[in-house]
């Protein structure tokens, strides 16, 4: 009976031609490992067959390295997508602050324009009363309608634009950062197989050297002690000896056990250094997932920056650097110029719908004609209405 009967608690192949074999058994409570080699002449593999067969041991063996592999992979994924979703949460968060960003500049705008046009209107206005104009409010009521109309159109389509653009970079970024984040796992994998493969041929061929030196020690050493068993033997028998059986068959015992020890201490350094060897591809492996992460997030920081460009580009309402000093003649100048213009008459209708006696005055027929206006003097004139009427 081997020292493992009845103890074993895991057996497995250790090589890949399925010639050495590992047997874990437990001895008060103490897990020991015991290398053993595929040979139907040797009395202790057959006492292992009395418990596991081949099949066996080579399903144990296919189970074990693949729960290997999946715990690795899953400890891979599981990093990859606390990383993913660290990132969509940032990116989030970027796109919010554009978000503010663009509504403070174009309230920045507003604000300006209001004040620019505040002071042309108090000029009109002065001048109209100088003049008694008079008779608008049905004229006031329909450039209200019209210009409420336009200026909720104008809002709308701006906002829209905001929101298609901001969704359309979204998407853009996921499908840019899906496709690295793929490629990056594409090669980790690949590389993380290579590495594999070159340090299983290299565990193989140590195990394969040990054997060897293993072997030709066990040889080295029956011969020597069979030449002394032999000379054992023939003296006792020369003394008259009797039990020549009996006493070689205890020092063959001997030997055995000295060997076996040998032998499992030879098979212990295969080991030591198999795991030596497996920790430091661990190691080289998490430094190149590491690198490849890097590389994705400073991708992912790149396209975030560029985004914010584009947002600031597009919505960017105005320069302070170039724009003219303000001064009565330009504002007249500027007025009489684009007295029509579509873009001047709806920035002025924003204007005047912002003014506090505009936002609150009650007659909805005055503000209807604000909104209908066509022309820089249709809405002062409107304005001016809404001004002197305070029904």
């Amino acid at each position: 009976m081997a020292r493992f009967s009845n103890k074993i608690q895991d057996v497995k192949f250790v090589d890949q031609k399925e010639k050495t074999i590992e047997i874990l058994y437990g001895i008060d409570d103490q897990t020991h490992s015991y290398i053993l080699e595929l040979n139907y002449n040797n009395q202790d593999f057959l006492d292992l067959l009395d418990e596991f067969t081949i099949e066996n041991i080579q399903d144990r063996t296919k189970n074990y390295y693949s729960s290997l592999e999946n715990r690795k992979n899953r400890t891979l994924h599981d990093a990859a997508k606390s990383m993913f979703d660290e990132w969509v949460i940032n990116a989030q968060i970027e796109l919010d602050k554009q978000d503010e960003e663009r509504y403070k500049l174009f309230e920045k705008y507003k604000e300006k324009e209001l004040k620019i046009l505040q002071a042309e209107l108090d000029e009109q206005v002065s001048y109209r009363v100088s003049e008694g104009f008079k008779g608008v409010d049905k004229y006031k009521e329909e450039q209200l309608s019209i210009l409420q109309a336009e200026v909720d159109e104008q809002i709308e389509k701006r906002y829209k634009e905001a929101d298609a653009y901001k969704q359309e970079q979204l998407n853009t970024l996921q499908s840019e950062v899906d496709l690295q984040i793929e490629e990056r796992y594409k090669e980790a994998d690949a590389y993380k197989q290579e590495q594999l493969d070159v340090l299983q041929s290299e565990v193989d061929l140590q195990i394969e050297e040990r054997y060897k030196e293993v072997e030709l020690y066990k040889k080295e050493q029956l011969e020597v002690l069979q030449q002394e068993l032999d000379e054992q033997v023939e003296r006792r028998v020369s003394e008259g000896f009797k039990d020549v059986d009996e006493y070689r068959d205890s020092q063959l015992k001997i030997l055995q056990s000295e060997l076996d020890v040998q032998v499992e201490e030879r098979y212990k350094q295969a080991d030591a250094y198999k795991t030596e060897q497996l920790s430091i591809l661990q190691s080289e492996l998490d430094v190149e997932f590491q690198k490849r992460y890097d590389e994705v997030e400073d991708y992912k920081s790149e396209e975030i920056k560029n985004i914010k460009q584009n947002f600031m580009d597009k919505f960017k309402l105005g320069s302070s650097s170039t724009e003219e000093k303000i001064n009565p003649e330009n504002v007249a100048k500027y007025l009489v110029t684009n007295k029509e213009d579509e873009d001047t008459v709806f920035k002025t209708k924003l204007v005047i719908f912002n003014l506090p006696e505009v936002k609150n005055h009650k007659d909805r027929k005055l503000k209807m004609k604000v909104r209908k206006a066509k022309s820089i003097p249709e809405l002062f004139a409107a304005y001016y209405d809404i001004q002197h009427n305070h029904g």
